[in-house]
């Protein structure tokens, strides 16, 4: 018949399939009902479903059931195929069918309600929910606990894929003592869609819940271990929150995260999962503050995003885009991502409508605009609460009171930041508690409260040490230097602090700060010269290069900001003639750098030359500026202040300049003993401006609740080390830890 197109088509496949031609089928279906009984037309398409479905023809089987009205077969032949079609994305073509049952019969089938629940989630949480709780009711009357635990966890999933409003998840998380304690007990499949669920309801509904970090823990395996990609790709992005913003158990993180980072690179994978991966990878970046990592994986998986249709995540990277960008180390345009974050942005869904309301006023925080952060910050804390949203609301809290604080609150900044941190214990959120306390700690830096500030650094720098927390949010370079500069002075987890500066590669606070503080490049001439670079003495792969240092040592003595090429040239090469003086200085400058390691560190413009005091420590300037703010401390009759600056600018003179014998040497070594250390004037009754003023000509008597005193004038009678140690064991409480060491 197909040789010879007897209204049969032959398609060739392994085994021959025949079929007729379309026009034939609908003769013979008519003239079917004209000569059969419906019950044995009805009983024909009962079988002959049979047949297409053992064939694969699940489509064509589904379309006789309903023709045949047999919605007890269909039923069940729904619930053999309706997973693997919602897994490849056909589940318009499972509701087509669920839709085609009537409704009284849906109804009394807590499957049929199950599954039509899971086509309508992705579009519609709100209608999917009723469809789950419809099923979860009856289920659980029929005691089908499989059914129970699927419609459960379905319904915690309409909340996430709403991501408007957790509080009315309170009753099913209620309803968590209806489940099986231990879902290990169940079929692992079931086991672990149950456990998964648990997790992220506890998360987003109930975080104080005493057993959350149990629950994290089986989910971490989950995600290591099981064959379902889709269910570990689904909960991963929660247990990073969990991990990073909450616990602070950064390891963990990155141990799960490696774990999916080599699915997400083999080849095949779904654009869903590769976008997943760069978005986890972003935000677990920002946490380690690798902010060029940070924006490279947030552009990836927008780049991703953009070529595959697939638009899940497009406003976590854009966020992370965001933190790297102004929140970061190096500013970079963030405008980009806050358009696209505006263009799909949906009032509806308040739990990211108040993130971005956060990010704005964090940009707005650091552009100084009060007002308008204050305003933003406002709104996310509204829309946090109006949505009950814990964790990034308790950061948003704390945020807003450091708006309320700069805009002139401070009295209900504080408070605030009281609540806020009684939330993060609550919850056992190592997070919240270290923003909580470095916010306190800004808060008394800006207020000249140094005891405040160093109290709330304790607690701040310890949390963060203990859970390796590297960055914070809302992160600002100027007061964290300054904040870290409090800190190391007062040896406050110092270690720590010092990797926290060189990681970020942060510059010294305005005006400086102590010799403690990690700079790039370290020089002491005082007494000695030599240099370190990132901590360590500087080493030289041949022979020492004089002139490099020679230009440096010049550049010292005459202050080292803004002198004159033409000087420099004339000291160091006195018999040169113009061109040759200026080539052999642009060499030498040239030679200097690459011995510093660090290009910043000089500065040449407009024929002057520069030690940026940025990147450059010199004990020389040091010393100098502790006896100006002594002096100025004396005007202002702070006598003990004075005498502890004094103190501490005897700490570092060790002997004299060691620049070499040229007249700007000899007179920096002239000033320095002027400012620091009495020549004629000692004894004589008449002050020359020393380290500690001798009104009445004897200087043991010239200040006596001064403990210093004793040290100072081992200092004015012998600069070199010994005298100075002899002096440090009289008073050894005059110094620093690390200026006591010096003499042991």
């Amino acid at each position: 018949m197909s040789r010879k197109s007897y209204f049969t088509v032959k398609h060739p496949q392994a085994e021959p399939v025949y079929q007729y031609h379309p026009l034939f089928q609908e003769f013979l279906r008519a003239r079917a009902k004209e000569l059969l009984a419906p019950e044995r037309l009805a009983a024909l398409r009962r079988d002959a479903a049979a047949l297409l479905e053992a064939d694969g023809q699940v489509e064509a089987a589904a379309d006789l059931l309903q023709a045949a009205r047999d919605w007890a077969t269909l039923a069940r032949l729904i619930g053999r195929h309706a997973q693997l079609f919602v897994s490849q994305g056909r589940m318009q073509t499972i509701e087509g069918w669920l839709r085609g049952v009537p409704e009284d019969i849906r109804a009394s089938d807590p499957w049929l309600e199950y599954w039509l629940g899971v086509c309508r989630l992705p579009f519609a949480p709100t209608e999917a929910r009723e469809h789950f709780a419809r099923a979860y009711e009856r289920f659980k009357s029929g005691g089908e606990l499989p059914g129970v635990c699927l419609a459960w966890g379905a319904v915690i999933d309409t909340f996430v894929y709403e991501w408007q409003d957790f509080k009315p998840m309170e009753p099913w998380i209620a309803r968590l003592e209806e489940l099986p304690p231990d879902p290990s007990a169940l079929p692992p499949p079931l086991a672990e869609h149950l456990t998964c669920a648990i997790f992220i309801a506890l998360v987003h509904g109930r975080p104080a819940h005493p057993d959350l970090a149990s629950w994290a823990e089986r989910v971490a395996r989950i995600v290591r271990e099981s064959n379902n990609l889709g269910l570990r790709i689904k909960v991963a992005p929660h247990l990073l929150q969990y991990y990073t913003w909450w616990s602070g158990e950064l390891p963990k993180a990155e141990l799960f995260l490696n774990t999916l980072r080599a699915i997400a690179a083999a080849p095949g994978v779904p654009p869903l999962v590769q976008i997943t991966w760069q978005a986890m990878s972003s935000a677990y970046h920002w946490v380690n503050a690798e902010n060029d990592a940070c924006l490279e994986a947030a552009n990836r998986g927008l780049e991703t995003a953009d070529a595959s249709g697939v638009h899940v995540w497009d406003f976590l990277l854009c966020s992370q885009g965001i933190f790297a960008a102004i929140f970061g180390d190096k500013p970079a345009p963030a405008e980009p991502y806050f358009a696209r974050m505006r263009a799909s942005l949906n009032p509806a869904r308040r739990v990211d409508a108040a993130w971005y309301y956060y990010l704005l006023a964090g940009k707005c925080f650091l552009e100084g605009d009060f007002a308008r952060a204050l305003d933003h910050s406002e709104q996310c804390v509204r829309l946090n609460e109006e949505a009950g949203v814990v964790l990034t609301g308790a950061y948003g809290r704390a945020d807003h009171a450091r708006v309320m604080f700069y805009s002139g609150d401070r009295d209900r900044a504080v408070r605030t930041m009281h609540e806020t941190r009684s939330i993060g214990k609550s919850m056992r959120c190592a997070g919240i508690e270290y923003v909580t306390y470095l916010t306190e700690a800004e808060f008394a830096l800006l207020k000249n409260d140094t005891a405040g500030c160093i109290e709330g650094l304790r607690h701040a720098l310890a949390i963060a040490r203990r859970h390796g927390f590297q960055t914070r949010t809302w992160w600002h370079s100027g007061i964290m230097s300054r904040l870290y500069a409090v800190a190391l002075e007062h040896e406050i987890e110092a270690d720590y602090v010092r990797s926290l500066i060189r990681r970020r590669r942060l510059l010294p606070p305005e005006g400086g700060a102590t010799e403690s503080w990690p700079y790039p490049v370290k020089i002491h001439a005082l007494g000695r010269f030599d240099i370190l670079k990132d901590g360590a003495p500087l080493k030289f792969a041949g022979k020492v290069q004089r002139k490099p240092l020679d230009l440096l040592q010049v550049l010292i003595a005459l202050g080292g900001c803004d002198v004159p090429e033409a000087h420099l040239s004339d000291i160091l090469w006195p018999d040169a003639a113009g061109d040759d003086a200026h080539r052999a200085f642009l060499t030498t400058l040239q030679r200097l750098r690459r011995l510093l390691g660090y290009k910043d560190a000089l500065v040449s413009a407009d024929g002057r030359l520069t030690l940026d005091p940025r990147y450059a420590w010199v004990d020389v300037s040091a010393f100098e500026r502790l006896l100006n703010q002594a002096e100025t401390a004396e005007h202002g009759r702070q006598g003990e202040a004075a005498c502890d600056l004094r103190i501490k600018a005897l700490g570092l003179y060790r002997g004299h300049f060691s620049g070499q014998e040229t007249a700007p040497a000899v007179s920096l070594r002239e000033r320095l003993r002027d400012k620091g250390v009495p020549s004629e004037g000692v004894g004589t009754g008449r002050p020359r401006g020393g380290v500690l003023p001798a009104p009445h000509g004897r200087l043991s008597e010239a200040r006596p609740p001064c403990r210093g005193a004793g040290c100072i004038r081992a200092l004015f009678q012998d600069p070199c080390r010994s005298a100075r140690d002899q002096a440090v064991r009289r008073h050894p409480g005059a110094l620093s830890r690390s200026d006591r060491a010096l003499v042991h």
